[in-house]
């Protein structure tokens, strides 16, 4: 039962009421005795009784029904009463978990808020360190590229020593093949020298002998001497740009040929003992 209902039920029950109470006040006024005229009563008291018996009857029904409605609503009140009371305990619960659900809530917006700033912050040192990454390999780009200019640099200069180096060992290659030819044409002139005039030589022939062999050991010694620089000077360069087949077959041929030669000069310089003696 809504409030309004029951509202309105006390509103007719006081309704009721009055009425009883109106009811009650006018039969006592009839039941009053009145004198006639003449001072006689009897008269009157007859029609006056059977209508105050038949109005009495009235009110009190009406009062015993009002009374039971009365304890009805007052039943219904009371029930509404402990519903509204119930409800109350319920709205008051209701109240207390909305304020723990709007805490929890305020607490995990609060977190919410504290994972947003870290994230933004860890946004922010990646984008730092992408920044300083980019430099870093732009930087070394940069330096790369100066690394393989001057490489290439270096090459090509290496390059044009080499060439030089090749055409000094050529040029040494041809003198020694001059020193070995006058070599071999010297010790067929001493050879033929010796069997002609074994014993008829001079001594200032034999001084002048000496003396151009010398001077040919001396010559032979520092062709020897550059060839072998030459020699070491390519193997050093071997490192940047490595010898061909040519190059290791002339210098295996010239290594050769400075043994043959090495030996004619031991030959040759053991005739002139043999000669002196």
């Amino acid at each position: 039962m809504s409030v309004e209902q029951i509202r309105m039920r006390m509103a007719k029950l006081s309704a009721a009421g009055t009425a009883s109470s109106a009811g009650r006040g006018q039969m006592s006024g009839v039941s009053s005795p009145q004198s006639t005229a003449g001072g006689s009563t009897k008269e009157v008291d007859k029609p006056m009784r059977r209508q105050s018996s038949s109005a009495a009857v009235a009110p009190a029904g009406a009062a015993k029904q009002a009374s039971g409605e009365l304890a009805g609503l007052t039943d219904e009140i009371l029930v509404f009463c402990h519903l509204l009371d119930s409800s109350r305990r319920r709205a008051l619960d209701d109240c207390v978990n909305l304020r723990q659900t709007i805490r929890e809530l305020e607490k995990l917006l609060e977190s919410s808020r504290q994972r947003e700033v870290s994230h933004l912050s860890y946004v922010e040192q990646q984008r730092e360190a992408i920044g300083m990454f980019e430099k870093r390999y732009y930087s070394l780009k940069s330096r790369a590229r100066g690394l393989m200019k001057e490489a290439q640099e270096t090459q090509e200069k290496l390059k044009v020593e080499l060439d030089d180096l090749r055409a000094k060992y050529k040029n040494a290659e041809t003198s020694l093949y001059s020193t070995q030819t006058l070599l071999d044409d010297q010790a067929r002139e001493l050879e033929q020298l010796r069997a002609q005039t074994k014993n008829s030589l001079s001594e200032k022939e034999i001084q002048n002998m000496r003396l151009k062999l010398l001077k040919l050991e001396d010559e032979n010694g520092r062709l020897a001497t550059e060839r072998q620089a030459l020699v070491a000077q390519l193997e050093g360069k071997g490192s940047v740009q490595p010898k061909s087949k040519k190059d290791e077959d002339m210098t295996e041929k010239l290594r050769q040929e400075n043994e043959s030669l090495r030996e004619r000069l031991e030959e040759v310089t053991r005739q002139k003992d043999e000669f002196q003696d």
